[in-house]
């Protein structure tokens, strides 16, 4: 999308103008060659821009996409769910099915921390495909603080997924090249441990409701590890999981040393798959404990 607009001043060349205007050679380099950049000019020039040039930055107010819920808030953080098949944030202005835009209406003002980057305040970030909890930091400073920190201060990273067949409670690792779209092993690659326990198999879905302790958070670790043991997560299409609604992986539980714990017990598309209410999903999902 472009958008016209006049200039203010003269300029020697387009690349000096939208420097002016707070932009980066690099990013000005992404939209306009090097035959459009050297144009001059003129006072009252008209000029077309790209918008994601123009907003670089900004988060899109308008949101496409299944609803972001806000769990709860503290001095500290806001806690929101995020629904699957949305991005947690976006990486262009024109990007409209991100957690940040569903939140802009709402809680605008906690996009003002980290507002040099589109990841804004999230501690952290979930796939496109995984549903739960999100933690976004409301002040720049403890931002700055626990993500420098973020390994040793996170103490509990819990999800809960839906595998084919009867899984046995274990502990998988292996080394894994996250440089690609769709994740690799590789002993050239960073180490990464997930713990597993079978809190029920249904038998006649045959399926495993599983609690994962994921260590490291490198990106697809339990979808790639849970592909390696042969129990691929029910509707990952990337890791040869069966055809489903959506893939059944959901961010449960995160601890934060010295901040407290915060869960995501939204879950209604896991309840109506294994054919049990929701009360009893969650009492399950609180059943265990990793020591």
């Amino acid at each position: 999308m472009k958008i016209r607009f006049c200039s203010l001043h003269n300029f020697d060349n387009r690349l000096e103008l939208y420097k002016a205007m707070g932009l980066s050679k690099q990013k000005i380099k992404k939209y306009l060659n090097s035959k459009q950049r050297q144009y001059s000019v003129r006072k009252q020039d008209e000029l077309e821009v790209d918008i994601n040039l123009l907003n670089h930055l900004m988060i899109n107010p308008e949101f496409v996409g299944n609803n972001c819920n806000i769990i709860s808030e503290t001095d500290d953080f806001l806690i929101l769910n995020k629904a699957h098949e949305i991005h947690s944030h976006p990486l262009s202005y024109n990007e409209k099915d991100n957690a940040l835009s569903c939140l802009r209406q709402s809680h605008s003002e906690v996009l003002r921390v980290n507002k040099h980057h589109y990841d804004r305040g999230l501690l952290y970030r979930l796939d496109f495909d995984t549903s739960g909890l999100l933690i976004i930091c409301k002040d720049d400073y403890l931002y700055e603080e626990l993500r420098a920190n973020y390994n040793k201060i996170v103490e509990v990273k819990e999800y809960i997924a839906l595998v084919e067949g009867n899984i046995e409670d274990q502990s998988t690792y292996d080394f894994l090249d996250t440089s690609k779209k769709v994740v690799e092993i590789s002993d050239l690659g960073q180490e990464a441990n997930i713990d597993i326990k079978n809190l029920k198999y249904f038998d006649e879905a045959n399926l495993s409701l599983i609690k994962i302790r994921l260590h490291e958070g490198l990106r697809h670790q339990i979808r790639v590890l849970l592909k390696t043991i042969n129990y691929p997560i029910l509707g990952d299409k990337i890791y040869e999981g069966l055809v489903d609604s959506r893939l059944f992986l959901h961010c449960f539980k995160i601890s934060i040393k010295n901040y407290g714990e915060y869960k995501s017990e939204e879950m209604k598309n896991f309840s109506e798959k294994l054919k049990i209410s929701l009360e009893e999903l969650i009492e399950l999902t609180n059943s265990y404990r990793f020591s």
